[in-house]
């Protein structure tokens, strides 16, 4: 019985089932998996986004309470809280010097500031970085209640300025930020920083740097081998 079934396993015609059947597995496996990576890629998104909603829903509230109990809002010079966060984050720093971001400008590039933080705090932000003035607007999705990476965030942008998701990039040293604006239809650039590179997961940015300047290079690159 052994010998006729390895004389069976043998047989050329055999042999070739055997080799159209893995075949075929391989190919449905190939065309299946990626359905259940999106899927599961979109859980994720929805859930980093949700915690977003949740936190900054969180801190509307503990403004409400504020302003009721008669405190400083945000806009109040006094309010050591809102100090604390401009402080903790030097966007000048952070966003290399105004050298680099008006190259950007300079290269046709037109420049706008899109936040999960309260405006308010941004634009306190901006300002405490010496970099307001370079951005034509600036947007929070806080406006719209949905945070990165939610489609919805992103589409706010776009409806604001009435323009193509393929019309915009996202600069960003937030991974999910930028995987949320690919699957929108945006470009994306990566800054990488220390524990923030990038993920083996969903649609990847375009471009990736180690800072603005080198992102900003290889964006003015990119779009003159386009034009």
């Amino acid at each position: 019985m052994t010998g006729s079934l390895f004389s069976s396993l043998t047989d050329p015609q055999t042999i070739i089932a055997i080799l159209v059947t893995l075949a075929v597995f391989a190919t449905l496996y190939t065309l299946i998996m990626p359905l259940f990576e999106r899927k599961d890629f979109a859980k994720r998104m929805k859930a980093v986004s949700s915690e977003r909603d949740l936190i900054r829903s969180r801190e509307r509230e503990r403004l409400a309470a504020a302003t009721r109990d008669g405190k400083a809002s945000l806009r109040g010079n006094n309010n050591k809280s809102a100090r604390r966060i401009v402080e903790k984050f030097n966007l000048q720093e952070a966003l290399a010097d105004k050298n680099t971001m008006n190259k950007l400008r300079a290269a046709g590039f037109r420049l706008f500031a899109l936040t999960d933080n309260l405006l308010e705090v941004q634009t306190r932000q901006l300002e405490h970085g010496g970099i307001v003035d370079l951005f034509e607007r600036r947007f929070s999705a806080d406006g719209v209640r949905h945070h990165k990476p939610s489609p919805e965030a992103y589409a706010y942008v776009e409806r604001e300025l009435a323009v193509a998701p393929s019309r915009l990039c996202l600069i960003a040293c937030h991974t999910w930020d930028t995987l949320g604006a690919v699957a929108a239809g945006w470009e994306a650039a990566l800054i990488k920083r220390a524990g923030n590179d990038v993920l083996d997961v969903g649609p990847q940015p375009q471009i990736v740097g180690n800072d603005l300047n080198d992102v900003a290079d290889q964006l003015i690159a990119r779009h003159r081998a386009q034009a």
